[in-house]
């Protein structure tokens, strides 16, 4: 039933919608239906529970006394909007207030909807730093760069897949008008979000990263069909490139064995 389902919202059931699909003839239609069925546990819909981690968590070290602050004043409804997307009410001596951010203005060209933004900057400053290198955003821009075929994708929620540490969410409890309330999944705002996330990322696509799996954060690019530099053959580079790799092994294998 939910395979029925999600071919109907990508446009694939039993009638293919026109407008995104009229090109494509029955032979390619089977192909696209095959790919949702074999990647349809990942694919998120509307009105769906989007999915968690379960093998990494975010952890947060800290140093120095647990830290305090009052709740910002906030109207009803900015109020109401705050304590619904966090969903878990609970006691810490931690605390951070919380607000909305506004809906992005007719005229602008990005259209973000509102969404949650906790003051951590002072839990940032007392948290321990981590390090995981990210790559630059030009740098995966430029090896995606010449390919034929590109498929951009973007995580559901991002972040809040992973799921914080049990003193992870004591420390980064929020606080409201109404009460406290703790983040059961990563948010936007902690120092080691990004680095904990990117992590996540490398290890679930291991198996073709940077190869035809390109990441940054969030972002995952698909890009197959890029050009070979050189040529094949014997008056090509390519074939003195083969035999350099394998007398490498060869002499590898020499000084191991």
């Amino acid at each position: 039933m939910a395979l029925y389902f999600r071919m109907e919202a990508v446009g694939l059931g039993s009638e293919p919608h026109s407008a995104n699909y009229g090109h494509v003839g029955p032979d390619d239609l089977d192909l696209l239906r095959w790919v949702v069925r074999q990647g349809s546990r990942c694919m998120w819909l509307p009105d769906s529970h989007a999915t968690r981690m379960r093998a990494m968590r975010h952890r947060i070290i800290t140093r120095g006394p647990p830290i305090r602050q009052p709740p910002m004043r906030l109207t009803a409804v900015d109020a109401q909007f705050t304590e619904d997307a966090i969903v878990e009410q609970g006691y810490s001596p931690w605390g951070f207030p919380a607000f909305p951010t506004r809906p992005a203005a007719a005229h602008q060209m990005v259209q973000r909807k509102r969404r949650v933004v906790v003051g951590y900057r002072r839990l940032n400053a007392v948290t321990v730093r981590k390090l995981f290198l990210i790559p630059h955003g030009d740098s995966v821009k430029s090896s995606v760069a010449g390919c034929r075929y590109v498929s951009m994708e973007n995580l559901r929620e991002g972040s809040n897949q992973i799921e914080n540490e049990r003193g992870a969410v004591r420390k980064m409890a929020v606080v409201t008008p109404s009460g406290q309330w703790l983040p059961r999944g990563l948010t936007f705002g902690p120092t080691n979000g990004p680095e904990d996330f990117h992590k996540a990322m490398y290890t679930v696509f291991s198996r073709r990263r940077f190869k035809e799996w390109f990441l940054f954060i969030d972002d995952l690019a698909v890009a197959t069909g890029q050009p070979r530099f050189v040529r094949s053959g014997p008056t090509g580079a390519d074939d003195l490139l083969v035999v350099r790799s394998v007398l490498s092994w060869q002499c590898c294998e020499d000084r191991c064995f």
